[in-house]
């Protein structure tokens, strides 16, 4: 079949682990003809939200990418903000696609997409989310006129035509449900996941980056990742792991770190128990996270949770509610640095359960999380 990936609603950044680069990479590995059409909208490499120019290329793994252009109707800024773009009716047009896979609900363009499935009623159209009220709808101009006024209207007009609104955390569907008013019928718990990595690549990647990095096995290695804002909290991990008297354990911290959170460069250097490594892309992450013991997130979500437990890992998170859905027998709670410290204690005592832990990491992430797994909702 041919699936053609959407990505009109927000960013879209080459080499990344996130679902809208592995979902169209594992529809390929399973045999199907697959496109891309995004937005010049991505990140630089100093993690700040930037733009590209209008172009057509191949992924590392040979997916045909087209970045489309911002209607001119408007000021650019509004044009950002409605989500209309030059050309993607043709581009739907030009791949005859069967399955069509829109990442995110609120754009104009969700019509353009309906307008060709309307003239060809076989093709299937799935749309997901990753709204919610930490990253939408956080000021009168954004809740009141963008989301509820012409989000929701544009929602309400193609949803006849959509066969179902994939959500991706707890947060996610109750922001949809209030905002966008989708009935309940219409949702599904699609969540972010990630690509298993077997018990074999794992113990290799270990002893390869440990080797590289000095570390010796007894050594608990926490890692942690992503744009390094301030609601990221790294200092705060870094504040809890500073108490721990013990020599054996490190945190390595891989990502990038925004102009406006600088002062955190000082406190990363500032400790004798962090390793900075810089930026890292998918492949590579995937390799450290296999190096490692936890993984470690007290602020903001990340797709790296999900990928972490994909590569066997437990995890240390903030109990956000959707984490809590989610989370069972492979997880640590932390909210502040008392938490950290008091976890990171626990792993030194008991080191056993980080295989315990990881065990249910591992089930979790093979039921749950497997993008193989996710990608076959769609290609039915």
């Amino acid at each position: 079949m041919k699936i053609l990936h959407c990505c009109l609603s927000c960013f879209y950044i080459d080499n990344y682990s996130y679902q809208e680069n592995l979902l169209p990479i594992i529809n390929m590995k399973h045999g199907h003809e697959v496109s891309i059409i995004a937005s010049t909208e991505t990140f630089t490499r100093e993690g700040k939200l930037g733009y590209v120019s209008p172009a057509e290329y191949n992924s590392a793994e040979g997916i045909k990418i087209t970045r489309v252009p911002y209607r001119k109707i408007l000021p650019g800024v509004v044009m950002k903000k409605i989500r209309s773009y030059k050309g993607v009716y043709s581009l739907i047009s030009s791949f005859s696609p069967d399955i069509i896979m829109f990442h995110g609900i609120p754009a104009y363009e969700l019509i353009t997409v309906v307008k060709y499935i309307k003239e060809h009623p076989n093709v299937k159209l799935y749309v997901d989310s990753h709204e919610d009220f930490n990253n939408s709808a956080t000021n009168f101009v954004s809740k009141f006129l963008l989301h509820e006024l012409f989000y929701r209207k544009v929602i309400k007009r193609c949803l006849p035509y959509i066969n179902k609104i994939f959500y991706i955390t707890a947060e996610t569907k109750e922001f949809i449900s209030k905002e966008y008013r989708i009935p309940e019928n219409m949702m599904e718990f699609y969540p972010l996941g990630g690509e298993i990595i077997l018990a074999d690549e794992r113990l290799e990647w270990r002893r390869k980056i440990r080797k590289e990095l000095g570390i010796d096995d007894a050594t608990i290695v926490l890692m942690h990742s992503g744009k390094l804002d301030v609601l990221k909290r790294t200092d705060v991990i870094i504040e809890g792991l500073n108490k721990v008297q013990s020599d054996k354990v490190l945190l390595l911290i891989a990502g990038t770190v925004p102009p406006e959170n600088a002062r955190l460069k000082q406190i990363i250097n500032g400790s004798k128990k962090t390793k900075w490594l810089g930026w890292l892309n998918a492949e590579e992450l995937r390799h450290y996270l296999c190096a490692s013991d936890i993984y470690i997130q007290p602020g903001g979500q990340s797709a790296t949770a999900q990928n972490a437990m994909c590569c066997g890992l437990p995890v240390m998170l903030y109990p956000h509610k959707s984490y809590v859905a989610l989370c069972r027998e492979n997880v640590m709670w932390v909210k502040d640095e008392a938490d950290i410290y008091k976890a990171i204690s626990e792993l030194l005592e008991k080191p056993h359960l980080l295989r315990k832990l990881g065990d249910a990491s591992v089930q979790l992430a093979e039921s749950v999380l497997d993008y193989n797994v996710l990608a076959s909702k769609i290609e039915k």
